[in-house]
């Protein structure tokens, strides 16, 4: 695995779990739980929306290196 394709999975899976981080904010802070979880919850999203603006950056940077 090249440093692309490492590159590549790192992004997807922080995505993921910024997303999933997220998820579990929200539920939490419609659970009844404190503001901190909206506060996390926003933090979370907005992660998600910058890596998936950088992952597709970073393709389009990179489309002439192979992934092996």
């Amino acid at each position: 695995m090249n440093l692309k394709a490492f590159h590549v999975v790192f992004v997807i899976l922080a995505t993921a779990l910024s997303a999933v981080i997220g998820l579990w904010s929200v539920g939490a802070y419609r659970a009844g739980s404190g503001t901190i979880y909206l506060v996390l919850a926003l933090g979370s999203l907005l992660t998600v929306v910058a890596l998936g603006a950088y992952g597709a950056w970073f393709l389009k940077k990179t489309k002439d290196v192979d992934y092996l």
